[in-house]
């Protein structure tokens, strides 16, 4: 039996097409897990996302993933394997093969983090392993299986729930809104940043009336375990990036880049909830074609009077649109989340008191308010007594 690290000058000429992948003896071994069980009497079940979707790897180019349903006595999770086989195809297969491997390492290294701490709003991870695995398209050759087993969100993620139904009130939304901002401040306390807040990215838990929890730890950075992705001006979801990283605008302060993209995210998730249009969206159709992201050659601190403009015409337009009640606390806080300068962003006289602090505690606690607020006033709607 081979083993995969040994060889040095490996390069795999194995292309998989539809054909193939309908043929499970074709099929790669991460590809067919289905009813295997894995370390700790973890029973693998169905693939929950196709090989063939590029979708499902990082927007940016980063490691791909295999994702399964699994179970063990009964308890549904959530299977993340790392597609080893995908980075043996590429050009320079041992460079994107280290890359893999030192993601699955890093997100384990969080979500243990997460696991010790005790992080409520973030998903728990269950186990993580990193074994080897026999490649049957690839004869006496094993290679690296490495999977993250997480808690299972029971209601799907935000993105599939609004599918379903549009109908969710204000009541809901501030909850879910104040229950992720619990969960940026958490791992900001633990010296984490998330990263790639979005909608896909929350997860419902209704089980035991749990609500929302901050789902998939694998672009987010830690100040203790360095990842590639660091390196990236963008490591998330460029839709919800804040808008310094589409023009590739990067420093080394943690809380600026970092902490403060978090924030930029969170008060993305809220615009999308009120206007089903994400913050980006609604700057960037304000702004020039000749100073969009993709046009711009020039440095960030340049266009930023113009990102601006933009940013104060979009909070002008939608005001009328929020509600009496919450009009002023809202477009505080979408004026301070989402302000297009990452130096500024947050909670000003936190930026004040400690330049390196954007105020999440401020912002979690606005959010619980509304939430109260916004529960009496659904009541109200709804001819209840308070």
């Amino acid at each position: 039996m081979i083993d995969i690290f040994l060889t040095s000058n490996f390069q795999m000429n194995v292309n998989l097409d539809v054909q193939q992948l309908q043929d499970k003896r074709a099929l790669p071994a991460i590809y067919q897990l289905s009813g295997k069980e894995l370390e700790g009497g973890w029973i693998v079940g169905e693939m929950l996302k196709s090989p063939l979707d590029e979708d499902d790897g990082y927007s940016s180019g980063g490691t791909f993933s295999v994702c399964y349903s699994c179970s063990n006595g009964g308890k549904a999770a959530f299977l993340k394997v790392f597609d080893v086989f995908r980075a043996l195809q590429s050009a320079d297969a041992l460079q994107e093969l280290q890359n893999v491997t030192t993601a699955f390492r890093h997100e384990s290294f969080i979500v243990e983090i997460c696991k010790k701490a005790g992080l409520s709003r973030v998903v728990r991870g269950l186990a993580s392993v990193e074994t080897k695995i026999a490649e049957p398209l690839m004869a006496g050759v094993t290679i690296p299986f490495c999977y993250v087993i997480f808690e299972v969100a029971d209601r799907g993620d935000l993105r599939r729930m609004l599918r379903r139904t549009s109908e969710v009130d204000l009541a809901f939304k501030f909850k879910i809104l104040h229950e992720v901002a619990v969960g940026l401040s958490q791992l900001h306390k633990n010296r984490i940043a998330h990263q790639d807040l979005k909608p896909s990215n929350v997860g419902i838990f209704q089980r035991d009336s749990v609500g929302a929890k901050i789902l998939d730890l694998g672009r987010a950075t830690s100040l203790d375990f360095s990842a590639f992705h660091d390196a990236l001006a963008c490591p998330g979801d460029n839709s919800y990036a804040p808008p310094e990283q589409l023009y590739g605008y990067t420093t080394d302060s943690f809380v600026d880049r970092r902490a403060s993209g978090d924030l930029f995210q969170l008060g993305s998730l809220l615009c999308f909830l009120l206007f089903w249009q994400t913050a980006n969206q609604q700057m960037l159709r304000r702004v020039p074609r000749e100073f969009w992201p993709q046009n711009w050659t020039g440095k960030y601190e340049d266009v930023l009077p113009y990102i601006q403009e933009a940013f104060a015409q979009w909070l002008n337009d939608v005001e009328s649109e929020i509600p009496e009640w919450c009009r002023s606390d809202l477009m505080n806080l979408l004026r301070h989340a989402c302000d297009p300068d990452p130096l500024r962003r947050g909670d000003p006289k936190a930026r004040m008191q400690r330049p390196t602090s954007i105020g999440m505690d401020r912002f979690v606690a606005r959010l619980a308010n509304l939430t109260r607020r916004a529960e009496v006033a659904v009541r109200i709607a709804r001819g209840q007594p308070n």
